[in-house]
Parts: C-alpha cells; structure tokens; sequence
C-alpha cells in the first residue's frame, strides 16, 4: 500500500468510488462460491435437485462442510492478521 493511500483524507471522489466498486465486485464473487452457507451453494443445491432429486440428500453433509471451510477460513485469516499485527507470522 503506498502512502497516499495509507491516508484516507487524500482520496478524492474518484478513488473513493473506484474502492467501493471493487469490494463489492470482489464480495460478488466471494459469494457466489459454492459453499453451502454462501448464495452460490443455494444455487448449488438447487441444480443438483432439478438435476436428479435424490441428490438433495447431500444437502446436510455438504451444508456441514461448507460451514467448517468457512469458519477454517475466517480463522486463517484471522490469525494472519494477527501475526501480522504483532510483527510475526506472514504467509
């Protein structure tokens, strides 16, 4: 990150707009990964229940899995931050 963007107070209208625009295409697409507790795992479940109905008895396995990679995720990212934060632990 370069000091004109470590400090907010210098972004023009410009930036600010261009910084939303991003996190938001980049939220998009997080979420439309096809893990269960996200929209694109609803999105998942549904083709696979107009594809053949007895694959709706994946529903569970996969929502319990899809949660655990999820939390794994936060955690790792977290405890990254973290290390970073204390000068420590980098990936």
């Amino acid at each position: 990150m370069s000091r004109r963007e470590a400090n907010l107070s210098e972004w023009t209208l410009n930036d600010s707009l261009t910084s939303r625009f991003f996190l938001s295409v980049n939220l998009a697409m997080f979420n439309l990964l096809p893990l269960p507790p996200l929209d694109g795992g609803s999105i998942m479940i549904y083709l696979f229940g107009r594809i053949n109905p007895k694959l709706l008895k994946l529903h569970l396995p996969l929502a319990v899995t899809g949660w655990a990679l999820l939390l794994g995720l936060m955690l790792y990212a977290t405890v990254l931050d973290i290390g970073r934060l204390s000068g420590g632990l980098t990936a």
